[in-house]
């Protein structure tokens, strides 16, 4: 028993961080998809087609057939209109429109790099 406590107890802080660390968790309800406190209580209701989980404080998220990226309140920061994205890193963000690729910063200014 004495072994166990000390075993037991740096599990559940190791839980206890990781699940601290998540501040939004991405859920699917149907065929919607919306983000949760890591409690289960919604912050974001199920309205995405396709969601992802926060980087670098967005969230990319797909609707109607185009990507965008929403903020940890629900509202949409860089529009809707990307064919295909890439996650942040940096604070870049790789995106593609119509074959065209470039980038975009977290503001969704966007800038070709060669």
């Amino acid at each position: 028993m004495n072994k166990i406590f000390p075993i037991f107890t740096v599990l559940f802080l190791a839980f206890s961080v990781s699940i601290a660390a998540q501040d939004l968790i991405h859920f699917n309800a149907g065929k919607k998809w919306g983000y949760v406190r890591p409690g289960g209580a919604a912050v974001i209701a199920p309205r995405y087609d396709l969601a992802y989980p926060f980087s670098e404080g967005l969230a990319l998220v797909w609707t109607k057939g185009r990507y965008g990226f929403t903020d940890k309140a629900g509202a949409p920061i860089i529009p809707f209109n990307y064919d295909r994205v890439f996650f942040f890193k940096n604070g870049i963000a790789k995106v593609t429109v119509k074959n065209k690729a470039f980038y975009i910063n977290r503001s969704g200014k966007e800038y070709t790099m060669q």
